[in-house]
This record gives structure tokens, sequence and C-alpha cells, in this order.
């Protein structure tokens, strides 16, 4: 299913259409299930835009935010919940810890 972004925002498509998913659980699903390939792949093409996309959902009511931009918001949480996994794991969870699939998003 295509998730329309804003104007101008075309190029990041086929990573909205993964990657722009409205929850937090549905997220945390997608970095789990991806292999640390796909998941660097995905943060190196959104993390160079990411603080131009803050600026821009800046001049945006969250609570009466059109469609394409909160898909542009839900992407931008994605490299968010994703860059621990570049960053620091080198991994989508840490090595030898709690098993993620126990954890559960509470809100």
């Amino acid at each position: 299913m295509t998730k329309a972004l804003p104007k101008g925002y075309e190029e990041f498509q086929v990573l909205a259409d993964v990657w722009a998913l409205p929850t937090e659980q549905e997220r945390r699903v997608q970095r789990m299930t991806s292999t640390q390939a796909e998941l660097e792949l995905f943060f190196q093409a959104v993390k160079p835009q990411l603080d131009a996309w803050i600026q821009y959902l800046n001049g945006f009511n969250l609570a009466a935010m059109a469609e394409p931009e909160k898909n542009l918001l839900n992407l931008a949480l994605a490299v968010v919940e994703v860059s621990p996994a570049i960053e620091l794991f080198d991994n989508p969870w840490p090595k030898d810890v709690y098993p993620w699939q126990k954890f559960t998003v509470a809100y």
C-alpha cells in the first residue's frame, strides 16, 4: 500500500511504503524483522534528511496533520528508532539480552 508523502518528498516513497508505519509497535517489528544491511541502507538514506524534515513538520499542528505529513513524521520516527541498531548495537537488537518479542509497547 502506498503511503503518500508531501510534495517534494517523492524520492522517499519506496522507503515510506515499508517504514512509515503508524505505531511504534509496527515500526519495532519492521526493525526486528529486517536485516542489519537493510537497516543500514534505510538509515543512510534517511538520516541526512532528518533535520530538514523536522523543520518542515514543525509547521504543522500534530492533532490536525494531513496524511502525507503524518507519513513523513512516521518515517522520521522510524529512522530515530532504527538508529540504536546502527549507532550502538550493529544488530537489530542487542545481542545476548532479554528477547525483544517479550517487550510490548504500553501506549
